[in-house]
């Protein structure tokens, strides 16, 4: 099945980049499902993995990037970190990203979106442009 064009370019784009950035809220734990979609649809056999025969584990093909993943939340930080253990930051830095090739993953957590005020957003948003700066 051809991958629509925009998914097209999306890998395009990945394939391109050094380092790749990649933003969603947190939904019921774990990301929403067309971000699952998106990963789902792009990382796939032939472009960000490729089987060997009689080996265990693929080729990473997408080896020598890195990726920051940003992530808002309407959960208490310490709650996440603490209670979940940030368990889907590990699913995808361990079975997702790492499967792929992916040197670095690091995360920006965000949140508690609801109890937050306008100065703490605009602090979040500085932050997020700081790191942005990092790849200049």
């Amino acid at each position: 099945m051809e991958l629509e064009e925009d998914l097209v370019k999306s890998q395009e784009l990945i394939l391109w980049a050094d380092h790749v950035v990649l933003a969603f809220p947190n939904w019921w734990g774990f990301m929403p499902a067309i971000t699952k979609g998106f990963i789902d649809r792009i990382f796939l056999p032939g472009f960000a993995f490729k089987h060997q025969s009689g080996k265990i584990f693929p080729e990473k093909l997408l080896k020598g990037k890195s990726i920051r993943v940003l992530v808002t939340m309407d959960t208490p930080k310490f709650w996440f970190y603490l209670v979940y253990r940030a368990s889907q930051y590990q699913i995808l830095k361990n079975i997702v990203f790492g499967y792929v090739g992916f040197d670095r993953v690091k995360f920006s957590t965000f949140g508690f979106m609801r109890k937050s005020t306008d100065k703490q957003r605009q602090n979040w948003l500085q932050k997020v442009m700081n790191l942005g700066k990092q790849f200049k």
